[in-house]
């Protein structure tokens, strides 16, 4: 192997044809080794690391699709076709729960005394259902502590239906009753919003019969005492009423979905 130049120094072989460089002393065939070692570490380490990038972009898209055929799979297929006459029952049960939906989001959780008080659409048997979860929670959020006995009331009335839908849908694969459970938990954090609006005036009529300032206070009265965020009782009590308004909503959606593809495995 001869070089007119040297490939490393570039100075002239002038002394004819030779495997080493007179001036800098590199024989030009290990010379030539070297530089084909290093090329190929480097295109090693190129192809390496694209292959690294690769696994990862498939492990993202896999991990992508099986969360996708995950949710698709337990949350938005209910369970085995079901007759015509079931279909017909929840189709029922779905336009009540709307009509109901839309009678509580039209609802100004604001009014809560007078002779027609619009907190009357609150007072239902689910909305009793609801005070015994309540009530409930004070009792099973005791060893807690003060403040979380106090809290347990509202946060296990929200507890239990979203852990019904869970049940619903990875236990007994029913994705239909896990939607209402979730149109639940809506009606839930509505039901709680009039509640914590009243903390300053307190002037709703609780399980005890009286109001809050006759039996010295209530749960949100108390909780946004101690917290110093009283002044923001009406902010609270609007966002928890919104968040209970798009899940609500949310409910309806899912479950007229699961629905229409049982009415279409029918035909």
């Amino acid at each position: 192997m001869h070089y007119k130049n040297c490939p490393q120094c570039d100075a002239a072989n002038e002394s004819g044809p030779s495997d080493q460089c007179a001036a800098c002393g590199i024989y030009y065939a290990k010379w030539l080794r070297a530089q084909l070692r290093a090329s190929s570490s480097v295109a090693d380490k190129r192809s390496g690391s694209a292959y690294k990038k690769f696994l990862k972009d498939t492990g993202r898209a896999t991990k992508k699709a099986s969360l996708a055929s995950h949710l698709s799979s337990r949350w938005l297929i209910s369970e085995a076709p079901i007759k015509k006459h079931e279909l017909l029952v929840r189709c029922v049960l779905l336009a009540g729960m709307a009509i109901w939906g839309w009678f509580l989001i039209q609802t100004n959780f604001r009014i809560t005394t007078g002779l027609f008080s619009e907190i009357g659409f609150y007072s239902s048997f689910m909305g009793s259902v609801t005070l015994v979860f309540h009530e409930a929670g004070h009792v099973l959020f005791m060893p807690f502590g003060r403040f979380m006995t106090v809290l347990g009331g509202s946060l296990f009335q929200l507890l239990v239906p979203a852990a019904l839908m869970f049940a619903f849908v990875y236990k007994y694969k029913n994705a239909f009753a896990a939607a209402v459970a979730c149109w639940w938990l809506g009606f839930s954090l509505m039901d709680l919003a009039p509640y914590i609006y009243d903390a300053k005036a307190q002037a709703l009529m609780l399980v005890g019969g009286g109001t809050g300032r006759e039996i010295g206070g209530h749960d949100w009265h108390n909780l946004l005492t101690w917290t110093d965020l009283m002044q923001q009782h009406e902010s609270i009590a609007s966002v928890v009423e919104t968040i209970g308004e798009l899940v609500m909503v949310a409910a309806l959606v899912w479950a007229g979905y699961l629905l229409y593809r049982q009415y279409k495995s029918l035909s």
